[in-house]
């Protein structure tokens, strides 16, 4: 009898909003090192999206979840790759998710990243909205701005990126 790396229960994508949410289930996990996500707009050509760490040895369900907070608009693809410590990989068949374009009726939106905060830059990503460019405050629990900047629109979406240079002491800020 051949032990499977990984039993896999489930494989999802999900829209929320702007972004795509993988997610998946494991009954049990041996030698498991890694899950690799890719995505692809025809289902042929495979882009990277990330690694996400596996268990190494489990007998007890695992859910694991990735978001893709730069999906393609339309119909595309993700699928999930497993990867065993020595090398070893199995690639679980791929599914499918539709995201509507932000002229479909998408509420505006953002997205802030990492949360919590780890280091100095903060992510900030807008979709759904007219503007070419968007400022961006943040402020402290008391009300006092420790930070602003413009982003620009590029291709349907407002990115940026606050570089904060340690200027946060640990604690709740509010954006606007």
């Amino acid at each position: 009898m051949v032990t499977l790396p990984v039993q896999l229960l489930a494989f999802t994508a999900t829209p929320v909003g702007s972004y795509v949410i993988t997610e998946w289930t494991t009954a049990t996990e041996k030698n498991n090192d890694h899950f690799l996500v890719e995505k692809s707009d025809d289902g042929s050509e495979w882009e990277y999206l990330g690694i996400v760490k596996g268990s190494g040895n489990s007998t007890t369900e695992k859910t694991y979840m990735l978001t893709d907070a730069h999906p393609y608009t339309g119909t595309s693809y993700y699928r999930l790759t497993q990867v065993d410590f020595d090398g070893t990989r199995e690639t679980f068949a791929p599914v499918a998710v539709t995201l509507n374009t932000y002229d479909q009726g998408i509420s505006p939106e953002f997205i802030l990243y990492p949360n919590p905060l780890f280091g100095d830059k903060l992510n900030i990503v807008f979709s759904g909205v007219e503007e070419k460019e968007i400022l961006v405050v943040l402020y402290n629990i008391y009300g006092d701005e420790v930070y602003s900047k413009v982003v620009v629109q590029e291709n349907g979406k407002v990115m940026g990126v606050m570089d904060l240079m340690k200027r946060l002491s640990p604690g709740v800020y509010l954006v606007t």
